[in-house]
C-alpha cells in the first residue's frame, strides 16, 4: 500500500484525571484514506475502514484505564506511556502499552526491558503494583484486552475482548473513533471525534489566506506541514552549478553558461524567495517573488564545479511557501550544444547513504597530443575531458562526517588527492560545503601505436554520512550509441549528464519503467543497481540479460531496450536511464544523451507541478497510469488514445506534448510521470516529481 494510503504517527499521551477514575491513552495516528494531504495525528482507521494494510488492527495502542468506582491508587498507571520509535529527549523514560520499560538513547524510545514479575511499569521505572480487589477490570491491557486484578490481588492478568470490539476506558465497545481524537477531513477542514466514540464532528476551520493547512488533523504551516511529509515539495533546496566540459571543439561554449533554478509556485499566494550563495561569487539577484500558481527562474552564480576537489560553491535557496525545483544547465536552448536538467530535492527528503549511478568517463583529451607531430601543440591538448563524476554538498548545520567507498579510481585535484579503486575514504565538510570527484579512462597503446582506452567508472560508489546530505551525479559530456558507451560506437553527439540522486532509504523494488518520449525507434539505456546483497530481478516482459539477475550490494547491471516494461526486485534498487545521441540508429536526428531517475511505483503521486523550458522544439509529458484512470494535464483530461498497455501489468504508459511553463498534472490514482525535451543535438529530462518516503 502506498504511503498516501495511510500513514501511521505515534504521539504522547493523554491524561484524564477525575475523583473517580484516572484514564490514560496513548492514541495512534493515521491517515485519513479520503484525504490526501491528512496525516492526522489521532485518528481512527477500525477494520473495513481503510486499515494498514498490515493485518494488524491500527488501534493498537491504548494504554491502561479504569472502570467507574476504581480508586486511582489501585491503578497501575503507565504515566509516560509510548512506543518503541517514538521520538524523545536522551535520558527520557517511559512505559510502553504493554508494560515495557523504554529508554532513549538518541533521538527515539527503544525497549530496555520487561519488569520482573509482579511488577509494573510505572512512569519509566518498574515498581510493585498497589493492591487491588481480585476479578475487578482494572482498565484496559491493551487495545483488544482488559487488565484484570489477579486473585492474591496485587497481579493483573489480561481479558481479551471480543472480535470486532476495542477496549475503551475499561470497557470492550464499538469505536468508531475514539474521542477527542482529530483527523483532517481536507486540506483545509479539521474534524474531531465525538465523546462517545460514534463518529466524526466538524472541527476548526484553517485559514487559507495565512497559507494554513491540515497536517495531523491540525492547522499548521503549510512549510512544516511538507517539512514532515518527505516528499519532493519543500521550502529549502540547494543547488550547484556541476561540472561541463570546456570541449574546445564547441564553439557555443555551454560550460560559460549560467546554470539556473526554475521554481514552481504551488499556492494561491505569492511566495518569497531568498537566494544565498556560500561561495565567493554572488547572485546578480538575492530576493525573488513568484506568483500565485506560477514561476520564477533564479540565476545562479557564475562558480562552475570543474575537478575532484572541495570548494564553498553551493547555492541555498529558501521560500516562504512550498514550491517544486529543478535545475538547468544552461536554463534554454538558445545555441547551446550541450545541456540537461535535474528535479531537486528539498533538504527535508534527503538521507544518510546512496549509491552513484552515472556514465562511465571518456578520456583526457590530450591524449592525441601524444599522437600528432608537435605533441602539445595540438590544439585540442586539454586538461579537461569527457568525465563521469558525482558531487556531495553539506546542508546541515555543523560538521558532518562523510564515507565515501570508491568503484573506480579518481583524478586528483589542486586540493585533493586521487584516490585508488575500492578504497575507503572519510571527509569532514560544513554546510554548503561541495565534494567533487572525477575520474578518467586511461589510455594505453596496443603494439606500441594502437591506442586503447581503459574504463573508468563511478556506477557503485557508496556515500553515507553522519547527517543528511546532498548528492549529485552525471557525467562532463557523454556519447551514448548502439554500442553503449566510451567503449563502444561513438555515434554524434555528446552531452551532459545531471541528477540529483535519491537516498536508498526512498527506494522501491518494483518500477514501471517508462520509455523516454520517442524520437524514432532508438532503444533507452538503462543501470539498475542494488543496495543490498542477494538482490533478485524478473522483468515483464522478459528482457534477456536482466530477467534473473542476482546482484550484490553496488552491483548493477546495464542493457537497452526499445519498450516501456516491469521491473521487480527481491530488494530495493535504483534505475538510471539515458537517452542515447542523435546520431544513433532510429534517433530521427534529434535529441542527445540524458540521464533521467525512474521512480519506484510505491512512490508515485496523485498530483504533479512541473517546469517546462523554453525553447526546445519538442517538449513531453512522459506518464505511467493505473487501467484507464484518467489524467488530466493543466485540467484537461488526455485522451485514452494516448496511452498502451506495458506488457500484461494493467499499467498503461503515454506520450502528451507540453508548453514551456507550469504544467500541473492530476489524477484520482497514483501515477508517474518524467518531462524530457529534444532540439538539435540538446535534451533535457528528470522526473517530474515523487513521493521520498523512507520504505
Amino acid at each position: 500500500m502506498s504511503r498516501h494510503a495511510l500513514t501511521q504517527v505515534h504521539i504522547r499521551f493523554v491524561l484524564l484525571v477525575s475523583s473517580a477514575a484516572l484514564l490514560l491513552v496513548l492514541v495512534p495516528g493515521c491517515r485519513d484514506s479520503a484525504s490526501e494531504t491528512c496525516t492526522s495525528r489521532e485518528c481512527l482507521d477500525l477494520p473495513g475502514r481503510g486499515g494498514n494494510g498490515t493485518g494488524e488492527d491500527p488501534t493498537a495502542g491504548t494504554a491502561v484505564g479504569s472502570q467507574a468506582g476504581s480508586s486511582v491508587s489501585d491503578l497501575p498507571v503507565q504515566e509516560d506511556a509510548a512506543r518503541p520509535g517514538d521520538p524523545c529527549s536522551p535520558g527520557e523514560r517511559a512505559c510502553s502499552p504493554s508494560g515495557e520499560v523504554l529508554d532513549c538513547p538518541e533521538d527515539e524510545f527503544v525497549v530496555s526491558g520487561p519488569c520482573p514479575e509482579n511488577e509494573i511499569c510505572s512512569g519509566g521505572r518498574c515498581v510493585p503494583p498497589a493492591d487491588c480487589e481480585p476479578g475487578i477490570v482494572q482498565g484496559c491491557a491493551s487495545d483488544f484486552a482488559l487488565l484484570v486484578c489477579g486473585e492474591d490481588g496485587n497481579t493483573f492478568l489480561t481479558e481479551p475482548c471480543e472480535d470486532g470490539l476495542t477496549c475503551w476506558a475499561g470497557q470492550c465497545q464499538e469505536l468508531a473513533c475514539r474521542p477527542g481524537s482529530r483527523r483532517c477531513a481536507s486540506d483545509l477542514d479539521t474534524e474531531i471525534c465525538n465523546e462517545d466514540g460514534t463518529g466524526w464532528t466538524p472541527g476548526p476551520v484553517c485559514n487559507q489566506a495565512e497559507g494554513e493547512v491540515c497536517s495531523e488533523g491540525f492547522c499548521d504551516d503549510p512549510c512544516d506541514f511538507f517539512s514532515k511529509e518527505r516528499t519532493y515539495i519543500g521550502c529549502s533546496y540547494w543547488a550547484v552549478d556541476l561540472p561541463m566540459f570546456a570541449d574546445p571543439t564547441d564553439f557555443s561554449r555551454p560550460d560559460q553558461r549560467f546554470a539556473a533554478v526554475v521554481l514552481a509556485n504551488l499556492s494561491e499566494r505569492t511566495t518569497e524567495v531568498q537566494v544565498v550563495s556560500y561561495g565567493e561569487a554572488q547572485p546578480e539577484q538575492s530576493t525573488y517573488t513568484i506568483p500565485p500558481n506560477g514561476t520564477t527562474t533564479i540565476q545562479l552564480p557564475d562558480q562552475n564545479i570543474s575537478g575532484s576537489g572541495s570548494t564553498m560553491n553551493s547555492v541555498h535557496i529558501t521560500t516562504s511557501l512550498p514550491v517544486t525545483a529543478y535545475q538547468f544547465k544552461p536554463l534554454d536552448n538558445v545555441g547551446a550544444a550541450s545541456n540537461d536538467a535535474s528535479l531537486l530535492l528539498p533538504d527535508t527528503s534527503l538521507g544518510n547513504e546512496y549509491f552513484v549511478v552515472t556514465w562511465p568517463s571518456g578520456t583526457d583529451l590530450d591524449f592525441l597530443g601524444d599522437f600528432l607531430p608537435g605533441g602539445g601543440s595540438n590544439p585540442l591538448d586539454t586538461d579537461d575531458g569527457q568525465f563521469g563524476y558525482f558531487t556531495i554538498v553539506g546542508t546541515s548545520p555543523g560538521t558532518t562526517t562523510v564515507t565515501v567507498r570508491f568503484s573506480t579510481d579518481t583524478l586528483p585535484g589542486p586540493d585533493m588527492p586521487a584516490f585508488p579503486a575500492r578504497s575507503v575514504q572519510q571527509f569532514e565538510i560544513q554546510q554548503g560545503e561541495v565534494l567533487n570527484f572525477e575520474s578518467a579512462s586511461e589510455i594505453e597503446l596496443i603494439g606500441g601505436f594502437i591506442p586503447r582506452a581503459t574504463s573508468r567508472d563511478f556506477t557503485g560508489t557508496r556515500v553515507t554520512s553522519t547527517q543528511p546530505i546532498a548528492v549529485f551525479a552525471g557525467h562532463k559530456q557523454a556519447v551514448l550509441g548502439e554500442g553503449g558507451g566510451p567503449d563502444g560506437d561513438q555515434t554524434c553527439c555528446a552531452d551532459r549528464l545531471e541528477q540529483q540522486l535519491f537516498p536508498v532509504s526512498t527506494w522501491g523494488s518494483e518500477y514501471l519503467v517508462v520509455k523516454a518520449a520517442p524520437r524514432g525507434t532508438e532503444p533507452d539505456f538503462y543501470r539498475v543497481i542494488a543496495a543490498r546483497d542477494n538482490t533478485s530481478i524478473t522483468t515483464n516482459p522478459t528482457i534477456s540479460g536482466v530477467h534473473g539477475q542476482t546482484l550484490n550490494a553496488g552491483e548493477f547491471v546495464e542493457f537497452s531496450t526499445p519498450q516501456s516494461f516491469e521491473l521487480i526486485a527481491t530488494e530495493p534498487v535504483m534505475i538510471g536511464q539515458f537517452l542515447t545521441s542523435q546520431q544513433t540508429r532510429g534517433a530521427g536526428g534529434i535529441g542527445d544523451p540524458t540521464f533521467i531517475l525512474q521512480v519506484p511505483r510505491s512512490q508515485f503521486r496523485r498530483d504533479y507541478l512541473v517546469a517546462v523550458p523554453r525553447n526546445y522544439n519538442q517538449n513531453w509529458l512522459s506518464i505511467v497510469k493505473p487501467g484507464d484512470e484518467i489524467i488530466r494535464v493543466n485540467n484537461q483530461p488526455v485522451p485514452e488514445s494516448s496511452f498502451t498497455e506495458i506488457a500484461n501489468t494493467g499499467w498503461r504508459v503515454g506520450y502528451v506534448p507540453v508548453e514551456a511553463g507550469a504544467v500541473r498534472v492530476e489524477s484520482a490514482d497514483v501515477f508517474g510521470i518524467y518531462v524530457t525535451g529534444y532540439s538539435g543535438a540538446v535534451s533535457y529530462g528528470y522526473p517530474g516529481g515523487l513521493n521520498l518516503t523512507e520504505e
